[in-house]
């Protein structure tokens, strides 16, 4: 009887460790999409302002939206053609805490 209860006992603590460090990992990365979710909403965010507001001849770097903390955003933009003033790179980096969670890429013409 002895026996059965340590191997029962065994098996049950095997089973909770095996459950928390599923629900650990489901936790970190909930957290993880979380994270990269917002970062990519304020690059999207930053490129609608960019494009509503006027075109700026390259380069030129743009005032941003307001991130929330512990995030960053920088907004530019560069040649695409060089000497060609009509059409720029726009380039928007958003980070968290430090590093670098999304880059966002568009071109956008000069209105004529």
């Amino acid at each position: 009887f002895l026996a059965e209860a340590l191997i029962s006992v065994t098996m049950f603590t095997l089973l909770g460790t095996a459950v928390m460090t599923s629900v650990s990992a489901s936790g970190l990365a909930v957290k993880s999409m979380r994270v990269i979710s917002t970062a990519d909403a304020l690059a999207s965010n930053q490129l609608q302002a960019i494009l509503a507001a006027p075109y700026e001849d390259p380069p030129h770097t743009f005032s941003t939206i307001a991130p929330p903390p512990g995030y960053a955003v920088t907004a530019q933009a560069l040649g695409y053609v060089m000497g060609d003033t009509n059409i720029a790179r726009i380039v928007i980096v958003v980070s968290k805490d430090g590093a670098e969670m999304t880059t966002l890429e568009s071109l956008r013409l000069k209105d004529v």
